[in-house]
């Protein structure tokens, strides 16, 4: 295993794209039905158990360290549909302990990473709390939720400057033209509603209300189509 950010045995994030083509096939089995996209993702996932079934942890975790999406949040979503249990249980070993062990102790382990490689796996974190009940994937998701929120997130919602989060409630030494990265503030806002389903508190509705209107929409030209990447707060840029 020869592991980086963004490389993975010299190609480029594998299990990121992987991701995409199984959320792919969800939506189609999920939203409209579709038989034939439910059979190739249960292949996908049975494909998924075999190939990685004989990687020692050690290895899974160095695999890990490159992007991934969030593969423990497609595969814990197939398992909703399949019940197939080695699904479950690859879902759980993608869990990428470097990470999420800090946040289940509320350790603030942000500052330096790449924004959205992490809030896909806390994704998947809240998806396994629904499914297993177990209060680690909670607290993960919980704790990841408001650290970025409280020390990470600027006026308009969104977070990260050039993808990655920097210090703790420095946000006003880093209004750059690459703040607010659109992909983040999507998957936060998927993560506070997937945090409301047991959590009822306003500030989480609060924080979806902001992101939507103040970073989201003004990212889109309607007439256009056209959309920015990043909303910059570089003052007069």
């Amino acid at each position: 295993i020869r592991s980086k950010g963004f490389d993975l045995n010299g190609i480029w994030v594998p299990w990121y794209n992987l991701h995409k083509l199984f959320v792919g096939l969800l939506d189609a089995y999920d939203l409209v039905g579709n038989q034939l996209a439910a059979k190739v993702v249960w292949k996908l996932g049975d494909w998924t158990v075999d190939l990685l079934k004989d990687l020692p942890e050690d290895k899974w975790q160095a695999m890990l360290a490159c992007e991934h999406g969030g593969m423990n949040d497609a595969l814990a979503r197939l398992y909703e549909v399949s019940k197939s249990e080695p699904h479950l249980e690859v879902a759980r070993r993608f869990d990428h302990h470097t990470v999420l062990d800090r946040l289940a102790s509320n350790t603030d382990c942000l500052p330096g990473l790449h924004g959205n490689t992490q809030i896909p796996k806390v994704l998947g974190a809240a998806r396994l709390y629904k499914i297993t009940g177990e209060e680690r994937y909670r607290k993960i998701a919980e704790n990841f939720f408001w650290q970025v929120v409280d020390g990470h997130t600027y006026a308009i919602g969104g977070n990260t400057s050039g993808e990655y989060f920097g210090p703790r409630k420095q946000l006003s030494r880093r209004l750059t033209m690459s703040t607010a990265e659109t992909c983040n503030t999507y998957n936060m806002i998927r993560l506070a509603h997937s945090i409301s389903d047991w959590d009822k508190s306003s500030l989480i509705d609060d924080y979806i209300e902001r992101a939507l209107w103040n970073h989201i929409l003004p990212s889109q030209d309607p007439e256009t189509g056209m959309f920015c990447y990043f909303v910059s707060l570089h003052p007069g840029h």
